[in-house]
């Protein structure tokens, strides 16, 4: 409850904070909706940003930051109370069958989803394990923001992470959780604004209907990930441009401009959106002086992220664009394997068949021509509902973390209409260009969930349009909705009934984690036995969330703030760690290469079960030759006695192995 509480508080502040920044000005042309859902996204991202001065400064603790919310109570609460007020230029209540279905909808979604808010990250939330929550989580534990050097996306844009900051000092994790569904529930209604505004009551309906049918949109609600606050800044910032374009007032183009910078803050990827509104605004042909307004609050409120990174590192957009701007601890091979991960998603060169998908073991990837860069334009979103693996971790599927039929099957309804309005044809115009670059650098399935609304726009207004003209199209569409939320509810459902002692049981929330996250007895250990200042490193793994300790990424790919380069041999790594007062190391022998082979599976097994992990590990890494020299020369320092293996501490795969000026030599 403290979690719900800490949340409402928030969105009132941010709601005041966010109609202060606007002022009555902004807001006179604005539906009562309209109002709230700017002054509520620019206040979550004012507040977002004060979390982030105060921990530069050193003061990122409760007393602090609860201090500074208090303080700008008197600069909210105005606000606030002008938004309760007023009623707008109009209301964009919806009638009462739409008012229903919206209410059905949320009594079927939102509690399983609050289950999963208040669920431990697990092993389907990587990333919020490994830096969206671990993070912030290791800023807190310092007190301040400090620089985190072998995990890169540390350096990336953090408004969302410094959100879930403050859910993390008050609630935990349920608290940032509870962030990233608000984030989806703004984006929901942003998306009934906009069809209301730019279509009718039924094509706002049918927006947020298929926005939140959506599987990976689902798929996300429930876990502190990034996409769905992304999607809230990019669907306002777009309904602010449309608004723009139809006005041209200047008070229009302030929520555009602030939005488009928020969405930087947040996400990189939110470049490609926002290039494609600055073409249209260009288009618009605003005056000059509306121009440099709307591009200098994009700077202020989108560029402080990446002014700190590129002081840091000498790149803004580290570790990206490595051969433009350099950047320190990078070099151009980390650069070219990041890369190589980055076009690994999605189709290549091969001919995917259905089946494919259901194999253990992705084929070799090779290089598309022309004509398979255009053939996999054209079968993408088909492939994105067939063939989810392969536009997500392929090792680690989710069938709900893709687009979904009902996503799929809205767009090519556009091509019936007579006359595409000009609000549907800039959503398609957005929509095309972003697919485009998606399509030929990262085709991630989770990057495409802020462009969802912009989809479930375009797609309803010409379903709308077709209802009037073909009313049989009003059942079928009717039909295909209602198995779209079947099948989210076959996942939500059994989910929910799984996960409900988890959420009331401290013993089986316990039980939870350690089934899920293979690390978290290891870190545990850690926990409670290393000393305060004692720093760990990990290797094979980069899930630090339930470490109490400061750590390092060890892999050599991550970064080269560790000199393996230049170490002799393995007393001179050792010797480097000691005297960076790095005592232990965490090995993930799940996630070693060497595991991927059948043989080595089986061993590993064997080894876990017969507690036998010592022994194994050294035959996989005293023979090990790959280019990670980390690999040989940390056996060969256990097999010395350099490194002491802790039995008490290792668990599930995981061995943890001591630093130490010793000849005794570990156990086979």
């Amino acid at each position: 409850m403290i979690a719900v509480a800490l949340l409402i508080l928030l969105i009132a502040e941010a709601a005041g904070l966010g109609r202060w920044f606007l002022t009555a000005r902004c807001c006179s042309r604005s539906t009562q909706l309209e109002a709230w859902l700017f002054s509520i996204a620019i206040g979550l991202g004012v507040l977002g940003y004060l979390v982030w001065i105060l921990g530069l400064l050193g003061h990122l603790n409760r007393g602090a930051i609860g201090l500074s919310l208090i303080v700008l109570l008197p600069v909210a609460a105005p606000g606030l109370v002008r938004l309760w007020k007023s009623n707008g230029t109009e209301t964009t209540r919806p009638d009462r069958r739409s008012t229903m279905i919206l209410a059905g909808l949320a009594l079927a979604l939102l509690p399983p989803l609050l289950l999963e808010c208040f669920t431990p990250p697990g092993g389907r939330e990587w990333d919020s394990l490994s830096y969206h929550l671990a993070a912030p989580q290791a800023f807190i534990d310092a007190g301040r923001i400090i620089e985190l050097p072998t995990d890169h996306h540390s350096y990336f844009p953090f408004l969302s992470q410094m959100l879930f900051t403050i859910g993390l000092l008050y609630s935990g994790f349920a608290g940032a959780k509870l962030l990233h569904l608000a984030a989806g529930i703004i984006t929901a209604f942003g998306c009934y604004a906009i069809g209301r505004a730019w279509g009718s009551p039924r094509v706002g309906l049918l927006t947020t209907v298929v926005f939140c049918l959506t599987p990976f949109v689902i798929w996300e609600a429930g876990i502190a990930y990034i996409e769905l606050t992304q999607a809230m800044y990019v669907t306002l910032a777009f309904h602010a441009l449309l608004r723009y374009r139809s006005s041209r007032q200047a008070n229009d183009l302030i929520p555009f401009a602030i939005l488009c910078g928020l969405a930087l803050a947040v996400k990189t990827l939110s470049a490609i959106p926002v290039m494609a509104f600055l073409v249209i605004l260009l288009v618009t042909r605003p005056s000059v002086r509306h121009h440099i307004a709307a591009i200098a609050l994009m700077v202020v409120f989108g560029g402080p992220f990446y002014l700190r990174t590129a002081l840091l590192t000498g790149n803004p957009v580290y570790p990206f664009a490595y051969s433009l701007f350099g950047g320190k601890n990078w070099d151009s091979k980390r650069a070219a394997i990041y890369a190589g991960e980055q076009v690994s998603y999605g189709m290549d060169g091969h001919y995917f068949s259905v089946g494919e998908d259901l194999k253990s073991a992705r084929a070799a990837r090779t290089t598309p021509s022309i004509a398979d860069r255009v053939r996999n334009f054209l079968l993408m979103p088909f492939a994105l509902v067939s063939l989810p693996r392969l536009y997500n971790n392929y090792t680690d599927p989710s069938p709900f973390a893709c687009l979904g039929f009902l996503g799929v099957t809205m767009i090519p309804l556009t091509a019936f209409r007579t006359r595409v309005p000009w609000e549907t044809g800039i959503a398609l115009a957005v929509i095309l260009f972003w697919l485009l670059i998606w399509a030929t650098t990262m085709q991630y399935a989770r990057y495409l969930i802020p462009m969802t609304p912009l989809i479930a726009f375009a797609g309803a207004s010409s379903a709308d349009d077709l209802i009037k003209a073909r009313p049989w199209v009003r059942p079928v569409l009717s039909i295909f909705i209602i198995l779209q939320g079947a099948v989210i509810l076959s996942y939500t459902l059994p989910r929910a009934l799984n996960l409900m002692p988890v959420v009331v049981s401290r013993r089986a929330s316990e039980a939870y984690v350690r089934q899920q996250v293979n690390v978290y007895p290891s870190e545990e250990w850690l926990n409670a036995h290393a000393r305060p200042d004692d720093r760990v490193v990990l290797f094979e793994e980069t899930r630090g969330y339930y470490l109490r300790r400061r750590y390092l990424w060890g892999n050599e790919p991550h970064s080269a703030y560790i000199p393996y380069r230049s170490f002799a041999d393995s007393r001179d790594m050792v010797h480097w760690f000691l005297q960076n007062r790095v005592r232990y190391a965490m090995v993930n022998l799940v996630y070693s290469p060497m595991a991927v082979k059948p043989d080595h599976a089986a061993e590993l097994r064997t080894a876990i079960v017969e507690q036998t992990l010592p022994g194994l590990f050294l035959r996989w890494y005293l023979g090990d030759r790959s280019e990670e020299t980390w690999r040989r020369w940390l056996a060969q320092a256990a097999d010395s006695g350099h490194v002491r293996f802790i039995p008490e501490a290792s668990r599930n795969g995981v061995l943890v192995l001591e630093f130490v000026e010793s000849t005794q030599r570990i156990n086979r």
